[in-house]
């Protein structure tokens, strides 16, 4: 249990603090639903009294955390293998009052109330999202931590009260539960818990004070979950590419013909995309700046109203493709591109070097399945 708290309190990050809030929190209720695919449920209810007229109030969720090493060492296995990762809070709501949602540096921040009307004394709210990516694996088992009550409010929280339920499968052990109170890295216990099969249910048992926050971590065997980390259509904002295939065939030094077919799932319009089909490279005694070049370009796809344009956009060469009576891609789009691409080898002491890009979309967004041939 003593690596869970490490790697706990490795994930606090604070925003730029202002002054005490104009409030109190009299009541903070979370409700968690820990799914099997992976990704959790959380409705907060935060009943609470200005003590000064104001608009509302903001909701900060940390969503890009720096990972900390255990005790024992190891760290959680994660597809990228980096340190620094970023988590998906989706399908935000919050009831009953006008709000908005934004990336603000580490942080989601939901900002909640009317800018043209004032606040006064006792009010709730009710705010829902659903996380991905916030599960830890590791070889043997996988790790569920998460900041009950988060470490950025700047006033007093009165009463806390949870609960954490697991989906069919997902069950829980008093031996792998662990928590603490506090500010960010203190282990104070002062909340009282209760662990059941699926369910672990909690109180608070004194008031918060500002900066403090409540923190748990469980451990589950790993065939709890059917998912761990989150589908990749989860990263993708614009589109997704489902398949990409790229032959690429040399006919002669410095010229490549290429063929490409990929299917593009839209996850809302947009009016442009564009294939990335090279990188400038120096080249010569001069290091001249040599921009690949796509010639003869042929665009095969069921919707004439589809077309394309060349551009540079910095030190790339791209293929936009956009429609001729300006309406958006929506839906799933199948595209076959075949092009002849010139200056994409550049004769240096150790050999050609290939500047092709055989993958790449701008916006960039991922792809799903790639299948690389080049002869």
């Amino acid at each position: 249990s003593g690596r869970l708290l490490l790697l706990l309190f490795g994930l606090f990050l604070f925003p730029a603090l202002a002054s005490a809030e104009a409030f109190v929190i009299t009541q903070y209720d979370v409700k968690i639903r820990l799914n099997a695919n992976g990704s959790f449920e959380v409705q907060e209810i935060i009943d609470l009294r200005f003590t000064e007229p104001r608009r509302g109030i903001i909701r900060d969720i940390p969503v890009r955390y720096r990972e900390e090493r255990g005790g024992s060492g190891d760290r959680a296995i994660r597809p990228a293998g980096q340190e620094t990762y970023e988590i998906i809070v989706d399908e935000i709501q919050v009831e009953g009052h006008p709000y908005q949602h934004y990336r603000e540096s580490d942080f989601l921040r939901i900002r909640i109330g009317d800018p043209d009307k004032r606040l006064r004394g006792n009010q709730r709210y009710v705010i829902s999202y659903t996380v991905w990516g916030a599960l830890n694996e590791f070889a043997d088992h996988v790790e569920f931590s998460w900041n009950i009550i988060g470490h950025q409010w700047d006033t007093r929280i009165e009463n806390v009260s949870f609960s954490i339920q697991g989906e069919e499968g997902v069950s829980f052990s008093e031996n792998d539960v662990v928590w603490a109170t506090g500010r960010a890295g203190a282990r104070q216990q002062n909340a009282g818990i209760r662990v059941e099969r699926n369910q672990i249910t909690g109180t608070s048992t004194q008031p918060l004070n500002r900066f403090e926050g409540i923190s748990l971590a469980t451990r589950h065997p790993k065939t709890h979950f059917s998912s761990i980390h989150p589908p990749l259509e989860m990263y993708a904002r614009n589109f997704l590419v489902e398949n990409h295939r790229y032959i690429g065939r040399f006919a002669r030094p410095g010229f490549m013909e290429v063929e490409e077919h990929f299917r593009v799932h839209f996850k809302q319009p947009i009016n442009t995309f564009s294939r990335v089909v090279g990188n400038a490279s120096a080249s010569g005694p001069k290091e001249s700046t040599i921009y690949p070049l796509p010639k003869n370009v042929e665009l095969h796809t069921v919707d004439d109203r589809i077309a394309f344009r060349l551009k540079r956009v910095g030190q790339e060469t791209v293929v936009e493709f956009f429609k001729k009576d300006n309406s958006y891609f929506e839906g799933t789009l199948d595209i076959n591109l075949k092009y002849h691409l010139w200056g994409i080898v550049t004769d240096v002491a150790t050999g050609d070097h290939l500047n092709a890009r055989v993958f790449g979309f701008k916006p960039s967004e991922p792809v799903a399945r790639l299948e690389l041939e080049i002869d």
